[in-house]
């Protein structure tokens, strides 16, 4: 089981957060997908940012959360529900 700590853009406030959302590991946070990490993380009323989403996306993807997509950044904001139609 790898710690979240090694994966790229997760600082500890956002490992914090997500262990404290029951997503303890990688392989949780693979299996998860970053809307629904997010999404756990709010569910707890832990009050995350929007950069914690783009942080997890670019810890799953290897992607600098800034290179992440307008159209993928759209897509997660619609899963998430921060995005209205």
């Amino acid at each position: 089981m790898s710690d979240l700590t090694t994966m790229p853009h997760l600082d500890a406030t956002a490992v914090r957060m997500l262990k404290e959302a029951g997503i303890d590991s990688a392989e949780a946070l693979r299996d998860a997908g970053a809307a629904d990490a997010y999404m756990a993380v709010k569910a707890r009323a832990l009050a995350p940012s929007e950069d914690l989403l783009w942080a997890i996306e670019g810890a799953l993807t290897n992607a600098e959360p800034h290179d992440i997509s307008a159209d993928r950044r759209n897509n997660l904001l619609h899963q998430t529900g921060e995005l209205l139609s």
